[in-house]
């Protein structure tokens, strides 16, 4: 009898530990990731700043007419990349 009480008292600590153990883990995700989202959103303002935030559709659009690559039958030597 004594021995099956300290085998469950053993068990009980075990899992105590192990949901112990699963909170860290989770709260170690989360600061993870709201580290993650400050990370991500120090770059976006940071391109906001440089006005990176314009629909980039548009801009390469306008930069690729601007260089006049609108005409297919113009070879495409030196246009490729964007001049990025």
């Amino acid at each position: 009898m004594a021995a099956e009480q300290q085998r469950m008292k053993q068990e009980g600590q075990m899992a105590a530990e192990q949901e112990h153990l699963q909170q860290k883990v989770q709260a170690a995700a989360e600061a993870q990731m709201a580290e993650e989202q400050q990370r991500l959103q120090q770059e976006a303002q940071a391109a906001a700043k440089h006005g990176w935030q314009k629909s980039t559709s548009t801009s390469s659009r306008r930069h690729r007419r601007k260089h006049g690559w609108q005409r297919s039958s113009e070879p495409a030597a030196g246009g490729t990349g964007g001049g990025l």
